[in-house]
């Protein structure tokens, strides 16, 4: 789906008018939200949390023998 950025609040304010006047838009867009969303389900995101700790971990074991 991607970042949406914004300018200005009236660019906001129209793609909510667009969103809530055009049911194919708000489809397509509830669809691509609904696939998104599932990279940060827990059993996605933590398994990389691991990761990062673990090898955080190993750089602290690693500092002991640097210093």
């Amino acid at each position: 789906m991607g970042t949406v950025y914004f300018d200005s609040i009236k660019q906001i304010v129209d793609e909510v008018k667009r969103l809530l006047t055009d049911d194919a838009l708000w489809e397509e867009r509830r669809k691509k939200g609904l696939e998104e969303v599932k990279n940060y389900d827990v059993k996605v995101v933590v398994p990389q949390w691991v990761k990062i700790f673990e090898r955080l971990q190993k750089l602290k074991g690693l500092k002991k023998y640097v210093c």
